[in-house]
């Protein structure tokens, strides 16, 4: 039985480090220049509490937006970082911080369990991250209090939490962004994008975002015969116990 079980163990573990491999590829951190120092779309939402953040009650304030989803490793990875940047801002009332995702408030609330986000947070708003463009997960977004975009990153890096806090700083002193550059991992995608199931059926960007909405897939970035990217969605395989339990 001890030998079954160690069995068991091993094939767990291959299967763990072979999820990871679809978000292990290198990208560079995308600073979206031009969109800093023009104007951010209006906005209205809730958060998962029922409090209402809109361009309206948060005029003239700092608003620091994070964009990402269940099943995104890097998203998951900046989490610590993104948290205390909350901490150090959370009483300054001239500062006010969402995390939005398209995940179904069921998915999330499951999600927070593991992995708990300290900025507010608001789930099933695929709409917002459509009107804020957010192809790319992560997305870090900072807008001044005049409403312009300030800082509009996407992709996860190790000083994220630094980059974010330097802007909230320099945007809460009137001064100029200062954008940076490291490495990065991030799923990026966008209606265009082009998504395929384990059989090699092409899907829709619509029924993709489902698919990962579901808890049930994860995403990986594949290269065809052609060398074209696409995007694999594998259903994640059921983790069976040695019958002990």
């Amino acid at each position: 039985m001890l030998k079954m079980k160690r069995i068991v163990f091993v094939i767990l573990s291959l299967l763990f480090i072979s999820s990871l491999k679809g978000y292990s590829h290198n990208a560079s951190l995308n600073s979206n220049s031009d969109l800093i120092g023009k104007r951010a779309p209006d906005f209205r939402m809730k958060d998962i509490n029922g409090n209402l953040i809109s361009s309206k009650n948060t005029k003239g304030k700092i608003v620091v937006f994070n964009f990402w989803f269940a099943a995104c490793k890097p998203c998951i990875k900046e989490i610590p970082e993104l948290n205390e940047v909350y901490e150090k801002y959370k009483a300054d009332t001239n500062v006010v911080f969402a995390s939005i995702t398209f995940d179904k408030l069921d998915r999330v609330n499951t999600f927070l369990k593991k992995h708990p986000i300290q900025y507010p947070v608001v789930a099933d708003a695929k709409d917002i991250c459509d009107v804020f463009k957010t192809t790319g997960y992560p997305t870090n977004i900072v807008i001044d209090k005049r409403g312009n975009y300030f800082e509009y990153i996407t992709g996860g890096f190790s000083q994220i939490g630094h980059q974010i806090s330097s802007s909230i700083q320099n945007a809460l002193d009137n001064k100029k962004p200062v954008l940076n550059s490291a490495p990065a991992g991030s799923i990026t995608f966008d209606n265009n994008s082009t998504f395929k199931l384990e059989n090699g059926d092409l899907i829709l960007y619509k029924e993709a975002i489902k698919l990962l909405s579901s808890q049930n897939y994860n995403i990986e970035l594949k290269k065809d015969e052609n060398d074209k990217k696409y995007f694999l969605l594998k259903k994640k395989k059921a983790i069976l116990n040695d019958g002990n339990e």
